[in-house]
């Protein structure tokens, strides 16, 4: 359309000529800025693909969780040094196994999950090894003991970045840039730090309320108000955080970034759960799809510093509501065999509702008509 602008003669354009170009070059300026075209995401995951591996997970979960839940309700005053030693060794272990197990299980899921996503008809392929993960899980789960904890933020930027980087879409690589210190920076101003004043306030209220006179309990009033104040106050902020944090990741040249704002984010998300909590938790599954909704339309995708694509989600609440609440009773009433299945499908409701829309390079300056 821009040539056929161009070839028309300047000085011989006059009458119905110029209200032509005049109309061409109206149109082309109103698309200048950009040009949209969305594209799905789809997957095809069924439960039938893994119903199997995850009966053997949550059978041999049970029989490790179970022996964990039983040795943390001994409570043995008479118990001896050796006793105690021979209690937490017995607990560092076991619950190294749940990371192993969570470790293959992880790997086993994405082995059958990401190739079932697609976009644009190209398939996700997943290249990780069970060993590589499973050895990767015990040495940063060692190193996490070693540290009292402090190590493990860089343990979930490396299971993160390892996933990350064995999975490719048309034939490249993804990769992941979040860093360990900056989650531990999140951990410790956004979740140890409030929850040590949180602790205080209950160690300070217990000493006050045995040293007042007999009257109502204060730390039994206050705790409730408290807690919710806690809830909205420290996880809220950490909730964005996080996902900020994990919302790091490349593909080629293009960077998948979170645009949103901090302190209207923490609003929404801090709304979403005053709702499920008025709604003594009916409400969730409409705060995971308008929560996902909300991050997925502030996620972009960039090169060299311009945008180049956003994320959206066109998924109905009221569908979501009602698919999360039936697939999560049909889990439950089968005691999590049907699990696999409602999953898929809660997996499948998700993507396939996702969309990236892309944003195209901007046409080049158009001359204006002459007059």
């Amino acid at each position: 359309m821009q040539a056929v602008i161009a070839i028309l003669p300047e000085k011989a354009v006059s009458g119905k000529l110029l209200s032509v170009h005049q109309f061409f070059y109206d149109i082309l300026k109103a698309i200048q800025g950009a040009v949209f075209m969305k594209e799905k995401f789809t997957s095809s995951l069924s439960g039938k693909l893994w119903w199997k591996p995850f009966l053997a997970f949550l059978a041999l979960y049970l029989a490790i969780f179970i022996p964990i839940e039983l040795a943390g309700l001994r409570n043995d005053d008479s118990a001896g040094l050796f006793s105690i030693l021979s209690t937490f060794l017995f607990l560092f272990v076991m619950y190294g196994l749940l990371f192993v197990l969570r470790a293959v299980f992880t790997i086993i899921l994405a082995d059958l999950a990401v190739p079932a996503i697609s976009f644009r008809g190209k398939p996700f392929v997943f290249t990780g090894k069970t060993g590589e993960y499973v050895k990767l899980t015990i040495t940063r789960y060692l190193l996490s003991c070693i540290s009292l904890g402090f190590y493990g933020p860089w343990f979930t930027r490396a299971a993160t970045a390892y996933l990350a980087r064995n999975t490719e879409y048309d034939g490249e690589k993804a990769c992941f840039s979040g860093t360990g210190g900056k989650l531990l920076k999140y951990y410790l101003l956004g979740l140890f730090l409030p929850l040590t004043v949180w602790v205080a306030f209950l160690v300070a209220g217990s000493i006050l309320a045995a040293r007042s006179d007999p009257g109502p309990d204060v730390l039994s009033v206050l705790f409730p108000l408290f807690t919710i104040i806690i809830v909205f106050l420290v996880f809220t902020p950490f909730l964005f955080l996080y996902t900020r944090w994990y919302l790091n990741l490349g593909w080629k040249d293009l960077r998948v970034t979170l645009k949103a704002r901090f302190w209207p984010s923490c609003g929404f998300i801090a709304g979403q759960i005053l709702l499920t909590l008025i709604t003594i938790g009916i409400y969730w599954p409409a705060l995971c799809i308008r929560t996902y909704r909300y991050f997925a339309g502030q996620t972009i995708l960039s090169a060299e510093g311009k945008e180049r694509g956003r994320f959206g989600f066109d998924g109905r609440t009221g569908r979501g509501f009602g698919l999360l609440w039936g697939q999560t009773l049909l889990a439950i009433i089968t005691l999590g065999i049907y699990s696999p299945w409602a999953y898929a499908k809660c997996l499948n409701f998700f993507v396939n509702e996702t969309y990236i829309e892309d944003v195209a390079e901007p046409v080049q300056e158009i001359p204006a008509p002459v007059k």
